[in-house]
């Protein structure tokens, strides 16, 4: 079989590997680093996947710092903060 395809008007975008992608509510996340020990979390929007990487067409600049690995513990630590105690009586 033959397939012939022709791209017109190519769109920047700025790939990601899938490492780099949390998902949660149902949407694809990413954490960017905004300095030395913070990070915040932002939703994607504007994207095409393959099975390795992530094209982000919309919401980032090439001079931000994206996490890629450890993308999943930050959304772990975030998300603990908001689980109430069991042991706290008060």
């Amino acid at each position: 079989m033959r397939l012939t395809a022709w791209q017109t008007d190519p769109v920047p975008a700025i790939p990601l590997p899938a490492e780099a992608i949390v998902w949660h509510g149902g949407k694809p996340w990413i954490y960017i680093q905004t300095s030395h020990k913070t990070f915040q979390r932002q939703a994607l929007s504007g994207y095409r996947q393959s099975a390795k990487t992530w094209w982000i067409r919309t919401g980032l600049d090439r001079e931000n710092r994206i996490v890629v690995s450890g993308s999943q513990i930050l959304l772990s630590a975030e998300l603990r903060s908001q689980v109430p105690e069991e042991d706290d009586d008060d």
